[in-house]
């Protein structure tokens, strides 16, 4: 794969040990192109600043034309003969872009640069055909690129991060195609940890302006957030809430050994956020000798460039932490931030993203917290509080009946947060153009939350028996509110409509959802494609099961004894009669009074008569 000097590849440097038929951009590569949108944010500001980039290793040929965009002249350095051609082609007719094919040893710049830019980290600019090259050997000949007052972008993937931890292989099992160097367990000289890679920084003379944990997983995340944020408590609920989305996406469909949104909750309430966060995004800078002056800090945000299963609904846009006064969120998509983006009856206004949003906790956490503590009284208040709520934003639907439209009609628990005893919309982008009965998008929210109370095994205070739809039914009742069958099956295509629009799926695809959610009596719908499948979960609802059998198994073996009980005594009872009957007093008896019987049957025969006659006139009267 090293002899690549013949191949005809106009505008394009070949340094030696090309790869011919692999690329890292292919979406059948496995791990595919690396920070994409998400990063546009952090490195616009950077690449205005810097007059030389250099781009190193596989990232979102779209990173390419914004850094172009600042006034850079970039160079970009890949591994894959296919890959440099894809992005010379693209921006062939852009000028102050140098592209370089090849391993990452042979490439011998001749000049520094003001900005490097390696978010894929090391691991991936070696050639099947160099060798193994260590970890801590490539990072000193990048650092070695950067010019005085330059800045390095650096990814390392965390080897302990939440996508690691429930991802149900091992590194010995991965037989991708990208597996050819099992480098997570040879390498001695990564960095073990984030108190390593810091100590590490420091022994290279960079100084750290900034460093992000991004989500969720280290070669595709969607959300970047700035160290300061995981330590202020006041954030943790939005921070939450985001990791939890961007989890949701990720991992939809997909089986891992538990719920990486429950695990990554639990790490932020640990104060373990960034030490299990995927990927960690470095900012580095190299100061300037007998300079006094170094280069800023990164302001403290989130970046969340969401990777929709539709590029159409997709949108890049920032939140800051204003002190006590909460966040304050801007999109970055100049021209289509403002655009109202429709599908069918759905509808996104990105722009609504921007302006300021209170702290709070999502509702779905906190009913799902005061849930499993078994405390209905916050339960019912809670809910009261969501029905209040909603009700207040009503109109009045074709039928007459209480029905929301636009914005609302995606306020579920999930997307709804409580601040101060107050409630709002998470994300008020998304809106329904059209209305939606108050019953059916109540019976949506909460069969939605009773699904994944059932589905993850969470304990809760009702009985095991029951299922999603009864579920739905007694919170419901909490706020006073009653739903019928109907409701139930139109929740069902609402909930398959949004899921089409949102997800891009075909008429049948919607069909099969709506089956989906309907086609289980036990446990109130299936599980649906889009969820995350947790091992932990599902042997926690195994166990669910397993106890909802026993105690309908011990109704049964009750019932039996029951019956058995009654049988015996009605046998006793018969043979008790038949000794009666059979008896010399029973016989004499019968015939002692067989005289006064015929009289006196004919006596009651009359008096019925008579009683019949008497009814006949009074109501022939009335």
């Amino acid at each position: 794969m090293t002899e690549q000097t013949d191949v005809p590849v106009s505008g394009i440097h070949l340094v030696g040990g090309e790869m011919l038929l692999w690329s890292d951009l292919a979406p059948t590569a496995g791990k595919g192109a690396v920070v994409g949108r998400v990063s546009w944010p952090l490195l616009r500001p950077l690449a205005g600043r810097a007059k030389t980039t250099l781009i190193l290793g596989p990232h979102d040929p779209g990173l390419v034309g914004v850094l172009l965009d600042e006034g850079s002249s970039v160079s970009i350095l890949v591994r894959s003969s296919s890959d440099a051609q894809d992005i010379a082609r693209r921006y062939s007719e852009v000028r102050g872009l140098d592209v370089y094919c090849g391993a990452f040893e042979q490439f011998q710049p001749e000049q520094q640069f003001d900005l490097v830019v390696a978010l894929g980290g090391v691991d991936r600019l070696s050639s099947v055909d160099t060798g193994e090259t260590a970890w801590g050997e490539i990072f000193e000949r990048v650092t070695a690129m950067l010019a005085p007052g330059g800045r390095l972008a650096l990814g390392v993937e965390n080897q302990l991060g939440v996508h690691r931890i429930i991802d149900t292989h091992t590194p010995l099992s991965d037989w991708g195609d990208d597996a050819w160097s099992p480098r997570d367990l040879a390498e001695e000289t990564r960095p073990p940890g984030l108190d390593e890679l810091r100590r590490r920084i420091t022994g290279s003379g960079l100084v750290e302006d900034g460093l992000y944990g991004a989500f969720p997983e280290a070669q595709r995340p969607t959300l970047a957030v700035a160290a300061p944020v995981f330590e202020d408590a006041q954030c943790r609920g939005t921070v939450t809430a985001l990791i939890k989305a961007a989890f949701s996406r990720g991992f939809a469909g997909r089986q891992v050994l538990s719920d990486p949104g429950t695990l990554s909750r639990l790490a932020l309430q640990n104060g373990l956020g960034l030490q299990l966060a995927p990927l960690w995004i470095a900012f580095l800078s190299r100061p300037v000798p007998d300079s006094d002056s170094g280069t800023p800090a990164l302001e403290p945000q989130m970046i969340i460039g969401e990777d929709a299963p539709a590029e159409y609904w997709s949108v890049a846009y920032e939140a800051v932490p204003q002190g006590e006064s909460g966040w304050v969120r801007r999109t970055f998509d100049d021209a289509s931030s403002a655009q109202l983006r429709a599908l069918g009856r759905v509808q996104r206004d990105v722009g609504l993203l921007n302006g300021s949003t209170a702290y709070g906790d999502l509702l779905d956490e906190l009913l799902m917290a005061m849930t499993v503590r078994q405390d209905l009284r916050e339960v019912r208040r809670l809910v009261r509080g969501y029905v209040e709520w909603l009700g207040t934003h009503t109109v009045a639907g074709p039928d007459g009946r209480p029905a929301l439209s636009g914005q609302h009609v995606f306020a579920t628990p999930d997307n709804v947060v409580t601040y101060e005893g107050k409630f709002d919309l998470h994300d008020p982008s998304w809106s329904f153009n059209g209305t939606a009965p108050l019953n059916v998008v109540l019976t949506r929210s909460f069969q939605r939350f009773a699904t994944r109370l059932l589905h993850g095994g969470y304990r809760h205070p009702w009985p095991t028996t029951l299922n999603a739809d009864q579920l739905t039914r007694t919170m419901l009742a909490m706020a006073e509110q009653g739903i019928t069958q109907d409701d139930v099956f139109t929740a069902a295509r609402l909930d398959a409509e949004i899921a089409a629009a949102v997800n891009d799926l075909s008429p049948t695809e919607e069909a099969a959802r709506v089956s989906s959610l309907l086609a289980d009596p036990t446990t109130g719908g299936s599980a649906v494609e889009d969820e995350v499948h947790g091992y932990r979960e599902s042997l926690a609802l195994v166990s669910r099961l397993r106890d909802e059998l026993r105690t309908a198994r011990g109704q049964v073996e009750w019932l039996d004894s029951r019956l058995i009980h009654r049988e015996r005594q009605l046998v006793r009872l018969r043979r008790t009669d038949e000794r009666l009957r059979t008896s010399v007093s029973y016989k004499l008896g019968r015939a002692l009074t067989a005289p006064l019987r015929v009289p006196m049957s004919r006596l009651a025969h009359v008096l019925r008569s008579s009683a019949k006659k008497s009814n006949d006139t009074e109501n022939t009267s009335t």
